[in-house]
């Protein structure tokens, strides 16, 4: 451990005895220990600091690595924000009056509700910058019609886009590893989901409460549906169920129409999981078999 000039991994009592030759420290928990012992003569903060508190250090010289503005700085300029901010805080830009959005490079965090009920937004631009957009995002933005994704994109939170209710299209990029719970509910007007291929897995359910889709076809990377239910799907919506689907939650199909249900997959008790599900629902609500006579 010798040859190492900074520690790679957070330090205690013990583990500083290792790194005898540290000459920058890094401090990546705002709760780790901190050593200003023998050769150290500079420190490298990583974990989150307001930009007034950074202010404030500024003349220690150490470096700040993720450095946020909150909400009640307004006056920075998100097209061409200071150095060394990096980050958005929560709520930062709620409420606002902003027209179009289309952040700097320099921006890699957005914070939670960050741009939500922002009742005059129509266009977003989301840099490559950006990996994830976090919970209610753009929550209630009602008048939002354009959403352009970068392909660094990875995750969309829970409740992201939720109640846009003007968005007609958005495309999912590949890079896209997760979609949260409820991040389309209420989008009444999205009627075309482009996903380009399927190189991604789906959070905890398929979830688009009240969207007028027509067909919702499962990716063929999914091999389980779970005890979330795919529920409130629109009259007239279909689901089409792929051949790598090995396990069928009983709850997964609560209060759909078997009719509209349809799959390749062979496997019969996948099949005969869907059939009992959708045939208990039915005998609870209305104690008949006969719209549920034809399964696939």
């Amino acid at each position: 451990m010798e040859r190492f000039h900074f520690n790679p991994i957070p330090l205690n009592q013990y583990s500083r005895k290792l790194f005898p030759n540290i000459e920058t420290f890094h401090i990546y928990n705002k709760n780790d220990t901190k050593f200003q012992d023998g050769k150290i003569f500079k420190q490298v903060i990583w974990y989150e600091v307001n930009y007034q508190d950074y202010l404030k250090e500024k003349a220690s010289g150490n470096d700040y690595k993720n450095v946020f503005i909150n909400k009640d700085e307004k006056g920075v300029d998100l097209n061409n924000v200071p150095e060394p901010i990096n980050g958005i805080g929560d709520n930062f830009y709620a409420s606002s009056n902003m027209t179009e959005l289309q952040l700097s490079p320099k921006i890699k965090r957005i914070g939670k509700n960050c741009f939500s009920h922002c009742d005059q937004l129509t266009k977003v631009t989301v840099p490559t910058s950006i990996s994830v957009l976090s919970d209610s995002c753009f929550y209630h933005c009602g008048h939002i019609t354009e959403i352009i994704l970068s392909d660094a994109i990875q995750k969309l939170e829970d409740f992201c886009f939720a109640e846009c209710y003007s968005l007609k299209s958005i495309t999912l990029p590949l890079s896209i590893i997760k979609v949260g719970s409820r991040c389309f509910e209420r989008c009444s007007s999205l009627t075309n989901l482009n996903i380009p291929g399927y190189h991604f897995t789906i959070g905890n359910r398929i979830y688009f409460n009240n969207a007028p889709l027509i067909t919702m076809v499962i990716p063929s990377s999914v091999k389980t549906i779970n005890e979330l239910p795919i529920n409130k799907i629109p009259e007239g919506q279909k689901i089409v169920i792929p051949k790598s689907v090995f396990s069928v939650s009983k709850m997964a199909f609560v209060d759909v129409d078997s009719k509209l249900i349809s799959s390749d997959n062979t496997i019969p008790y996948i099949r005969k999981t869907i059939m009992d599900t959708i045939y208990q629902d039915a005998k609870e609500r209305d104690g008949t078999y006969d719209k549920f006579s034809r399964i696939f």
